[in-house]
Formats: structure tokens, C-alpha cells, sequence
């Protein structure tokens, strides 16, 4: 999820960050092409997360990328939507200043310097540094409420909740009968 200006000029999307959510895109792109030879039907796929793989799904129900690419979607214990306590999303421009801030932490003059780097390194500073997801104009062209308030989501049926036990919910300080 790292965002980094120079990561979005070498984009042929001119994008940058939300990486993993490529990853899974590209994992549903190759389902789609290949599930038949395993006995699995291409045009009968249900995603399933919990908590930061629900934040996922919500994402891939936003996304325009996604869409075909699953019929179902299944979410526990997290959203990206803004009603449920994720708060907005930041843009690109935002998670890209963290990416030069984590530049500079590491000492590193480019992005070429921190690919070379060694993991552990990055895994060091990371805690002073934000990541994650971000409005980005390529993966979520825009707010996922606004996608949703504009019925743009890719329209699949789709069960949202909450395990008992998740400590970051408004539903873990209800009690129960």
C-alpha cells in the first residue's frame, strides 16, 4: 500500500498504492480464466473476508476493476465505508507524502534506493509511517460512499457482520441477552 510519486509516474495508470487490492483483482482475473479446470464455475465466485479481508471486499465491491470478476461477497468485521467508522478515505497526493516520509526515514535518495533495501529495515519504521487504502483514481476512482450513493458498486448480493469477539466494532460494546 505504499503510495509514492515516483511509483505513480512510472504507472501507466498514474496511480500508485492500493497494491494489494491489484493483487487481489489479479487473483479474481485469474479465477475467472482458469476455475473451470479445476471443476469450479467461472460465473459462480463469492469473495469472503474478515475484518481488514471484509475492508477488502467492500473495496473490490467499489471497485470498477472488479467488476464480473465475483457474483457474491461476504464481509466480517470491517468496511471501507465512511457510516461504519472507517472514516474517509485519504487521495493519492496524501499517501503519496507518506511514501516520500518513509523515503526520508529510511535515508534513501529514490524509490530505486528502496527497493534495494532489506525488508526488515522498511518493517522498522513502518510504525511512524501511515499506510493503506486511498482514493487513488485508478483502483477506487472515488469515495466508496460515493460509489455507493451513485449505485455504481458492482451489484452483487452481499451479507455484511460482525464476529463476536472483533475488538474495533460498535457491535462489541452492545450487550447480549
Amino acid at each position: 500500500f505504499i503510495a509514492h510519486p515516483e511509483l505513480t509516474a512510472e504507472s501507466p495508470h498514474g496511480a500508485s498504492g492500493n497494491y494489494g487490492f491489484m493483487d487481489q483483482i489479479a487473483a479474481l482475473q485469474w479465477i475467472r480464466r482458469n476455475i473451470a479446470q479445476f471443476g469450479g464455475d467461472p460465473d459462480n465466485v463469492t469473495v469472503v473476508g474478515q475484518s481488514g479481508g471484509s475492508r477488502s471486499v467492500t473495496m473490490l465491491t467499489a471497485s470498477p476493476l472488479a467488476r464480473g470478476l465475483f457474483h457474491r461477497a461476504l464481509g466480517m468485521s470491517g468496511t471501507i465505508a465512511p457510516t461504519f467508522g472507517q472514516g474517509i478515505l485519504p487521495d493519492r497526493a496524501a499517501m503519496e507524502a507518506e511514501g516520500v516520509r518513509l523515503q526520508q526515514l529510511l535515508g534513501a535518495d529514490s524509490i530505486e534506493a528502496m527497493r534495494r533495501l532489506p525488508g526488515d529495515r522498511i518493517v522498522a519504521v513502518q510504525p511512524q509511517v501511515r499506510f493503506g487504502a486511498a482514493i487513488d483514481g485508478y483502483v477506487l476512482p472515488e469515495p466508496v460512499s460515493a460509489t455507493y450513493a451513485r449505485g455504481a458498486q458492482n451489484d452483487v448480493p452481499m451479507i455484511m457482520g460482525f464476529t463476536r469477539d472483533e475488538s474495533n466494532n460498535a457491535l462489541s460494546r452492545v450487550q447480549t441477552l
